[in-house]
């Protein structure tokens, strides 16, 4: 006959004993060259060492067994230790970026990785930054001078409210049903692993943007397209053969269709610029969320990954 331990100690068995053997008034028969496995789990709610007390009886004989073991608070570590990382990608080209968990406890931690969302979106939150560093020697004039500045995409660390917002109204959930391949994937270690004291694991997030469907075509093909010409109306279609001397009338005619022209080419590269910059502010972001858990219940840490797809 065997005792059962505590239901709700730190020693208990986490399961009803399951067996083939005869179970009568509350002891188990077990014939001879037999082997009954009792599970015991310890699970500690304290930093300290445990000690529990349980028995074996068998007729008269009576063996007194203890279970000892030692809560250790877990200490641990991320490196790079930040929420948030970005990294970019060529459609159907990877990209990388490694995470490491160190344990830096008396006892081995066990992990489990969730994926929380997969989102999409255009832009991220911006900040306001100089657009350029004021130099140290510079004359009293430009150092009272007011910087101008600039938006642009903040260099995100943590999960500040402004990049919730942005993850949770501004993107929109993926679904990768379709995908040859997952866009993120987690390498080197499972969803459920373990890191052994003193040790570390890496976990290596790869980031695979899906080939898009699109065809990419030249925005541009007709931006030489009706450039003026340099040379006069009058002068084209006149058949060849020994040229006039210019007079001073032509020669101003020419100067103001030329004038004309490279104010027209100046317009023609403004506007490429723009369409440039446009097509760097609406581009393609992919972010996922994983949540981080120890022992499968306590969860530790949230880590993003938005990836920039590259055109």
């Amino acid at each position: 006959r065997l005792s059962t331990l505590s239901p709700v100690g730190q020693f208990m068995c986490p399961a009803a004993l399951e067996t083939p053997l005869k179970v009568s008034g509350g002891g188990v028969e077990l014939p001879p060259e037999h082997i009954l496995h009792v599970p015991v789990l310890f699970s500690p709610a304290v930093s300290s060492k445990v000690v529990e007390r349980f028995e074996v009886i068998c007729g008269t004989t009576v063996i007194h067994l203890q279970a000892k073991g030692e809560g250790v608070t877990p200490v641990f570590s991320f490196a790079p230790d930040r929420e948030v990382f970005t990294l970019s990608s060529a459609s159907g080209k990877k990209a990388d970026i490694v995470v490491t968990i160190e344990n830096n406890c008396a006892a081995p931690l066990n992990f489990k990785i969730k994926q929380k969302f997969l989102k999409e979106g255009s832009s991220l939150p911006t900040g306001a930054k100089p657009s350029h560093i004021q130099s140290p020697g510079g004359s009293a004039k430009s150092k009272n001078k007011p910087k101008k500045e600039k938006k642009a995409e903040a260099d995100f660390q943590t999960l500040t409210p402004e990049l919730v917002h942005c993850l949770d109204e501004q993107f929109v959930n993926v679904q990768e049903d379709h995908q040859a391949e997952a866009i993120f994937k987690i390498m080197e270690v499972g969803e459920n692993f373990d890191v052994p004291v003193g040790g570390m694991s890496k976990v290596l997030v790869r980031f695979t943007p899906p080939i898009s469907t699109k065809t990419i075509t030249d925005q541009h093909d007709g931006s030489t397209k009706g450039t003026a010409s340099t040379k006069s109306k009058k002068d084209k279609g006149k058949p060849g053969g020994k040229m006039k001397k210019p007079s001073i009338k032509n020669e101003k005619i020419d100067a103001k269709y030329a004038a004309k022209a490279n104010k027209k080419q100046e317009n023609i590269v403004k506007d490429e610029r723009q369409e440039k910059e446009q097509d760097t502010t609406g581009k393609r972001l992919i972010a996922v969320k994983y949540e981080v858990f120890l022992s499968n219940f306590q969860k530790v840490k949230d880590l993003v990954f938005i990836g920039s797809v590259k055109k």
